[in-house]
């Protein structure tokens, strides 16, 4: 097998992950995605999806692909003190592993399923089959994790089940060693049901780590999902992350993100309106800061008829940090009656902050509403001076000013403590 030049060594002999539990069919993916990701090889500043990325050093000696710690008392009380009387519902995955003794299930309705997947591809393989070959494409990053991964998370929401109270779903990354945890999540809403799910990805350590995680969500008719995305790793940390969502006839989806950690971060959202009257708001909230880099790609493909969708995402850029925003809406021909938009709003706090937007329109009706709009600019500062004339201080101001600037993307959560979690998670200030 021919290899890319840009693939790290370490990584070319990890090999396919595989287990003796694994079905045939499973085993035959993983290798052809395995050998697809070592002839694309790593995206490069000439690959058009990456040509403002600079990718953190993945040529690093004695990277982990996968560790499974056994639980320390830090991670017990760092887990303790997020598990808030505000969260009905608690899931722990512990460097890309589903951790029970750390979850608190015990509020969920019986008949929903919270399993790893290696356990879910005995009891409902094909839903899992399903999901992961649906997400074949040629995303580097996603064809590494196909190859890679060994298990993660499954939810499955029977038909007609509401769930009572917000899911927190939280990703622990806890290892003194350069970790590269490489899993899967696996989310599937039976009709007419309903969920709210916060995810939120931490570190413990300030060791280097490369999260790699992929999502697929299925909502099935009439289905109902509440998302909200916090990722707060350390400034070590790279994180990578593909999420494809599938909307079926009356489904819904809203999906809130937060963004302030990582040095490298990077979001590619895919969504599949693939029913009727199909709705998705998707909006997104960033910061950051020093030499951060932060990146959302968002391909909506709206297949069926009188369906909408909005995208908002909002950025503050400091320092010299750069930030990147690509939103494309592509309605197929014969999807009539579409209506779609877009908006993306940076603010810059230096001279040396860079933010690029990109919005793409790829339209084969001729009954559609789409629009899209972009700005970049400063603080106001007229308002920044009114604020300091009346006796507050520029830090306070300038925070001022960013909750307002915020506040659009925040009014999306439904649920009243999530919003005061997540406002408390995400940094607003010089």
């Amino acid at each position: 097998m021919k290899q890319a030049a840009n693939i790290p060594e370490w990584l070319y002999a990890s090999d396919i992950k595989k287990s003796a539990a694994m079905p045939a069919w499973l085993l035959d993916f993983k290798q052809q995605q395995w050998e697809t990701f070592h002839q694309k090889g790593l995206p490069t500043r000439k690959t058009e999806n990456w040509k403002y990325a600079s990718i953190p050093n993945l040529n690093e000696a004695n990277l982990v692909t996968h560790e499974q710690n056994v639980i320390e008392n830090n991670e017990a009380t760092f887990v303790k003190k997020k598990a808030t009387t505000g969260f009905a519902h608690k899931i722990v995955l512990q460097n890309g592993h589903l951790n029970f003794s750390l979850s608190d299930l015990e509020a969920l309705p019986e008949n929903v399923v919270v399993s790893t997947v290696a356990e879910a591809l005995t009891t409902h393989e094909d839903l899992i089959k399903s999901s992961i070959q649906s997400d074949a494409t040629s995303h580097p990053f996603l064809l590494m994790n196909n190859a890679m991964f060994l298990d993660g998370l499954f939810v499955c929401v029977p038909s007609g089940v509401e769930i009572k109270g917000p899911i927190h779903v939280l990703h622990l990354s806890d290892s003194n060693n350069k970790i590269t945890p490489q899993h899967k999540v696996i989310i599937v809403l039976g009709e007419n049901s309903r969920a709210n799910i916060v995810e939120e990805y931490v570190t413990i350590h300030d060791s280097a780590s490369y999260t790699n995680v992929a999502t697929h969500i299925e909502l099935k008719e009439n289905a109902s999902l509440q998302l909200c995305k916090v990722q707060n790793e350390n400034l070590n940390t790279t994180h990578i992350a593909y999420t494809h969502l599938v909307l079926n006839k009356s489904s819904q989806a809203v999906l809130n993100y937060f963004s302030k950690g990582s040095l490298f971060a990077r979001d590619d959202l895919q969504v599949d309106f693939n029913g009727e009257q199909a709705i998705c708001r998707a909006a997104g909230f960033y910061t950051s800061k020093e030499k951060q880099y932060v990146d959302y790609h968002l391909d909506f493909k709206h297949q069926a008829a009188n369906t909408s969708s909005e995208m908002m995402f909002k950025g503050v850029v400091a320092d010299q940090s750069k930030a990147v925003f690509n939103g494309r809406l592509h309605v197929i021909k014969g999807a009539q009656r579409i209506a779609a938009k877009q908006t993306n709003h940076h603010i810059l706090l230096s001279s040396s902050a860079e933010a690029y937007s990109k919005p793409e329109l790829e339209i084969y009706a001729d009954d559609v509403k789409c629009q899209h709009g972009a700005t970049t600019g400063q603080l106001d500062q007229e308002a920044l001076f009114f604020l300091r004339s009346r006796g507050i201080g520029k830090e306070q101001a300038v925070k001022i000013l960013l909750q307002g600037f915020a506040a659009d993307v925040l009014k999306n959560i439904a649920c009243p403590y999530t919003m005061d979690y997540i406002k408390n998670q995400i940094e607003l200030g010089v």
